[in-house]
């Protein structure tokens, strides 16, 4: 299977790693795109592209021989990242922070760009935690943003 978009490339890095696969490996998986299915099983994670700035380069020369500037298919994206833990574990704030912990270490070693990059150039920024109060029994949960550069060929 050949994988394209950025975020096929996130859910195949993730589910390849191993410590992040136990906590969320399934089967299924529990590490879905933009929100949780209906009756998720917990822990889980979701996952969505926030916004994405395009790299430009030099396009081809115009009939005036002036280069036109072109979009290319890299750039940089942001993903929030949201996790959930069980609230049956026995101590669920700390499983939320262990596996936020675990797919932030995997970050670091994800390469979307599809080049060498060394060191990794992602970024996490903007981490939070908390308690989902909404809803029943309430759930800890953390929270961060990504920022991951990439090649994306969709």
């Amino acid at each position: 299977m050949s994988i394209y978009s950025v975020e096929d490339q996130f859910v195949a890095a993730m589910l390849a790693d191993a410590t992040v696969a136990s906590y969320l490996g399934g089967p299924p998986a529990r590490l879905y795109d933009t929100q949780l299915p209906q009756n998720a099983k917990f822990p889980c994670c979701a996952f969505q592209r926030i916004s994405t700035t395009p790299l430009y380069t030099h396009g081809a020369p115009d009939n005036s021989g002036v280069f036109q500037p072109a979009q290319a298919n890299s750039g940089r994206t942001r993903f929030q990242v949201t996790v959930w833990a069980d609230v049956n574990a026995v101590r669920p704030p700390n499983q939320v922070r262990q596996i936020a912990e675990a797919i932030k270490a995997a970050i670091r070693n994800f390469n979307a760009w599809n080049v060498a990059i060394i060191p990794s150039a992602n970024q996490v920024v903007n981490q939070r935690g908390g308690v989902e109060a909404e809803t029943q029994p309430p759930l800890p949960f953390q929270r961060f943003d990504v920022i991951i550069p990439f090649a994306d060929n969709t």
